[in-house]
């Protein structure tokens, strides 16, 4: 059994890598800026004079600046690593120009001439030559540089300044670099890339932090994922408790009178839309809204956090009754059907009336042959919604207020914190593996016929 389940988990780590490879991915093509959301949260404006300082320190602390992965394919007039570019300003000009297929080095060549154009005109205060200086810092022709004019100075003096003849040379040669035909061109960066740091601090419990509140991703997610697991371990135990022995008893019983009326009272909790069905909990059984009788439980959002688990559901145990119920009604509906329609099949085989013959009563076919089969479809069932649990109780955890990792996954796609979202998606994946083989291991347990191969 060891060898085996060593044997699974090697084959489920390429899997494991493949979601943590397209997390990453999609993080860096989300539409925003990663050091700008952070200098956002802390208060920094671009319009601030300290912004450009600001961006580059957020900027290298984060560790944009290395290349995206060990290696990258990029166009021969690219450079090896545009993350390297740290002003914002200077990366998005380039950035654009490359689109154009202008080669780097000439666009290097062009913003470093005219930047010294720039230092040197700030020396002269003649008022032609400071307003030809300002156009020229925030001249934004880039969009098509084929079909835009130079800038150039009326002063004649100017013309002829060595400085400038420099910089109208080198936006010559810019434009005369474009490419019509290109190769593709292979760099290995190494090990100091984001991804490998990303993975790095993933197998270390560091998520990154949140850009909506500055806490911790991994901090953020262990809150949330408590309440979810108590959601989950109630709905799974009451759900299991109630649907494996109905389920039973009506398969067995086929087309009797519990088989008809326990169809009856399943298909219409499955047809119950769970944000109904909540939203009538609460309007009801709660207290804020009215004084009835029936209304007994507490109002949804004032929960309180223990140190032990016995304190805790004390303190919220009557407010996790109505969300668990919701929970409940749909998954019960689901699971005693698929229990029901599978020990109709397995009546259906020879085997059963074999052992009938051999003078087994229906207690003893019931226990030793029909139910270990059945469960397998059970346990499958299971181990796929525990995972799916985790951040499929969003609808209820939105409407009870509950702060789990479905309300915190809807949360932080609204704030756009995407750190936090792609940090539930790798947790999410990480326990779907585990089920996973935690769901074969039950198959042998459960039915002594399954092997280990």
């Amino acid at each position: 059994m060891r060898r085996y389940v060593i044997h699974r988990l090697i084959l489920m780590v390429p899997t494991l890598l493949l979601v943590i490879l397209t997390a990453f991915v999609i993080s860096r093509i989300v539409p925003g800026d990663i050091a700008q959301s952070v200098l956002s949260m802390q208060g920094i404006n671009p319009e601030s004079s300290s912004y450009p300082t600001e961006y580059m320190r957020a900027y290298t602390s984060l560790g944009l600046d290395k290349p995206n992965f060990y290696f990258s394919v990029v166009p021969d007039y690219y450079p090896e690593n545009l993350n390297a570019i740290i002003s914002q300003d200077t990366r998005s000009y380039i950035k654009t120009l490359l689109r154009q297929k202008y080669s780097y080095n000439e666009i290097k060549n062009f913003l470093d001439a005219k930047e010294a154009l720039i230092k040197e005109l700030d020396t002269v205060k003649v008022e032609k030559v400071v307003q030809f200086k300002t156009a020229l810092a925030s001249h934004t022709g880039w969009d098509d540089l084929e079909s835009t004019a130079l800038p150039t100075p009326e002063d004649p003096v100017l013309a002829r300044n060595p400085q400038w003849n420099k910089y109208s040379e080198s936006w010559q040669i810019l434009k005369d670099s474009r490419a019509g035909f290109y190769m593709p061109k292979f760099v290995w960066h190494g090990t100091q890339n984001q991804f490998h740091s990303w993975v790095k601090g993933i197998y270390s419990g560091n998520l990154g932090h949140s850009i909506k509140d500055g806490r911790a991703v991994s901090f953020k997610i262990r809150q949330a994922l408590g309440w979810t697991l108590i959601l989950v371990f109630f709905n799974m135990t009451i759900s299991v408790l109630i649907s494996l022995p109905a389920g039973l008893a009506a398969g067995y019983y086929n087309g009797g009178r519990f088989d008809r009326w326990s169809g009856i009272l399943w298909l219409a909790l499955y047809s119950v839309p769970v944000f109904w069905l909540a939203s009538l909990l609460v309007t009801f059984f709660t207290q804020g809204s009215g004084d009835e009788w029936y209304r007994i439980f507490p109002v949804p959002g004032t929960w309180h956090t223990e140190d032990n688990i016995f304190g805790f559901l004390l303190e919220n145990g009557s407010q996790l009754i109505l969300p668990v119920i919701c929970l409940v009604a749909n998954d019960i509906a689901q699971l005693s059907r698929l229990v029901r329609d599978n020990v109709i099949n397995q009546k259906s085989k020879l085997y059963i009336l074999m052992v009938r013959a051999k003078g087994l009563d229906d207690y003893q076919v019931m226990k030793k042959h029909i139910l270990p089969n059945a469960l397998i479809p059970l346990i499958t069932a299971i181990g796929g919604k525990i995972p799916s649990s985790l951040s499929g109780a969003l609808i209820v955890e939105v409407i009870f207020n509950i702060p789990g990792m479905g309300r915190l996954m809807f949360d932080s796609i609204r704030a756009t914190d995407w750190n936090v979202v792609f940090g539930i998606i790798i947790i999410i994946s990480v326990f779907t593996i585990f089920f996973m083989l935690l769901t074969d291991v039950i198959y042998a347990y459960v039915n002594p016929k399954i092997q280990f191969n």
